[in-house]
Order: structure tokens, then sequence, then C-alpha cells
């Protein structure tokens, strides 16, 4: 089935995870990356749901790899459309300020038939947030809107009633909580998300270096007075970070090869080969691997961060 898009495919916006590209740009190496960052998620997801059965992968930004080489004019990419269960867009109709995204929103109209969208928008003043809200909810997705002291997805937001939720396709709220630095202790955050109403919560595996255990997500899992919420692992399939378990002290920006360009605004983080095998291997495949952590933990899903990482490797953006 194709995706039909008519007159709205003019656009596509790549800014902090925030896409902006013309479709006529969508360049041979653009395409080869494209099409190794759909295999990247695809094998992810064979590899997870094979661990675990429903395990979910929702990727975040990059919506035009819904389509084959990541061109928005060809036809659907079956293949990584049947691999992801969702996926997340940041700045879809605020990115600041009111900077609607109009191809994005096509394609998302058309995706969200069959699958749910989460967005989350940021709005510079307070008093925007109302309308982004019902811009969001207008179009039939998932919101969630950022202020500015929620930037860096460090804060619970408003108090949702809760309500237990069996699969992704009933979650109508959730919550993004990746930065714990508000929290002074592990206790106090798992507290904070188990006394949440949200139906699905992102959170990192890690919280100050020290992963979840398998009891302390069960925990998380459980929404209060009953019912569960989905849990996702946020996994940064598309850069390195020096921080992580993984970051060996000697490295440096080609060494080892995976590392391949500086993250413009991020200096703890580089650009990743994302298809070399030993940056493959730290996301999935052996124990201390990203995805297999997530699995031993009981997440119920990874949250794949810097999709967008194939149209920054070779661009002088």
């Amino acid at each position: 089935m194709k995706f039909l898009l008519g007159m709205a495919l003019f656009t596509l916006a790549v800014s902090c995870g925030h896409e902006k590209r013309s479709a006529t740009e969508v360049k041979r190496p653009v395409q080869v990356t494209a099409a190794r960052m759909q295999d990247l998620v695809i094998e992810i997801s064979r590899y997870a749901k094979t661990r675990k059965p429903g395990f979910l992968i929702v990727p975040q930004n990059a919506s035009k790899l819904v389509y084959e080489k990541g061109d928005p004019y060809s036809r659907r990419h079956a293949g990584y459309f049947d691999a992801i269960d969702a996926i997340g867009i940041e700045g879809l109709f605020y990115n600041g300020t009111l900077e609607p995204d109009s191809l994005r929103i096509a394609v998302l109209d058309t995706f969200a038939r069959q699958k749910k969208v989460f967005i989350s928008d940021y709005v510079v003043n307070k008093a925007d947030a109302p309308s982004a809200l019902e811009m969001i909810r207008k179009h039939g997705f998932v919101p969630m809107v950022r202020t500015p002291e929620n930037f860096d997805y460090v804060r619970i937001p408003g108090k949702p009633a809760p309500r237990g939720v069996r699969n992704i396709a009933e979650v109508t709220n959730y919550l993004y909580l990746i930065n714990g630095s508000r929290y002074a202790d592990k206790q106090s955050f798992i507290e904070a998300v188990s006394g949440s109403g949200y139906q699905l919560a992102i959170i990192d595996l890690f919280f100050h270096g020290e992963a979840f255990t398998a009891d302390e997500i069960a925990q998380m899992r459980k929404l209060p007075g009953g019912g569960q919420r989905i849990l996702l692992g946020y996994v940064n399939i598309g850069a390195a970070e020096n921080w992580r378990h993984y970051w060996k002290k000697d490295w440096k920006i080609g060494a080892p090869g995976f590392l391949h360009r500086p993250y413009h605004g991020y200096k703890d983080e580089a650009w990743v080969k994302f298809w070399d095998p030993a940056w493959k291997q730290i996301l999935a495949g052996k124990p201390s691997s990203y995805v297999d952590m997530l699995i031993a933990a009981g997440f119920d899903g990874a949250y794949l961060d810097n999709v967008e990482a194939y149209l920054y490797l070779y661009s002088n953006e």
C-alpha cells in the first residue's frame, strides 16, 4: 500500500531532531544511509521480538524512513513499517514557536490510521501549551508538550488519571522522563514514575550509571490503584554517548572506527557509523548489549533515538 500525500509533499524538516529538507534533495548518499538505518531498525526489531515476543520497537523522528530509501515520493517500506510498533516525533507543530511541518503531518496522519504516533512538542511560551495540545489531539496523536523547564525531559508534567492499558493501541497519554537529574536517588525516581498516572513511560535503563533491576522495573510498571503501564527503554542507536557503560576512556573520533564525527550541540556525543558490526554489538546480540539488558530488566520495548543519524553522517549541517 502506498501513502498518498498529494500536494502536502513539499518540505521535510531536520533540526534538533526536527526534520527539514526538500524531498527533491534525497540524494544517493542519503538514500544509502537511509536504507542502512532501515536495515538496522529491522534487525533490532527481529532480534528483540525473537528474544521476547511482543517487545515494542518505537523509533523517534526520521518519519520518512517509512518509505523506500527514505524518499516520501516512493512506496512504503513494508519491512520497516512492519518492524516498528509506533513512532515518536519531536517538534511537529511547535518547536519553540509555531512551526507546523506540513509534510510530516501528512505522513503521520496516514501512519496513525494503523499505528500510534507520539508527539513531543516544545513551547517557549507556556501560554502556547493549550494550542499545541489541541493541534496534536486534533490529528489523533498522543500528546506531550514541553515547556522551558522541561526541555531536557526532566519533569513529570500534569497528573492524568491512572487507567491501565493492555497494549500500545490503548495508550492515550505518555511520559518522557529520560533525565533523572532532579531526583536525589534511584528510589525517589522509581516512586515518582510509579505514582504518576501515565499509561506509557519512556525512561532510561540507567539511573546515574546504575541499571534498574527487574524488580524496580516491575514496580514502575504498576499504576496507582491497579493496572499496568507500558515501559519503554531509551536507546540512542545513532550516536555514542561518552557517559555510557560501553564507552572506553581512550575512545575518540575515528577510534574505534564507528565514531564518525562530532555531534554539533552535544559535546558528549558523536555520530556513529551505525551499520558497523562493532556498534551493532553494543546495541544488541550479547548480555551487555542495550536491547538485551532492556529485555532482561523487564522493559516492554525500546525507544530508539537518533534514528535520523543517516541524514548527518555526510552532510555539512
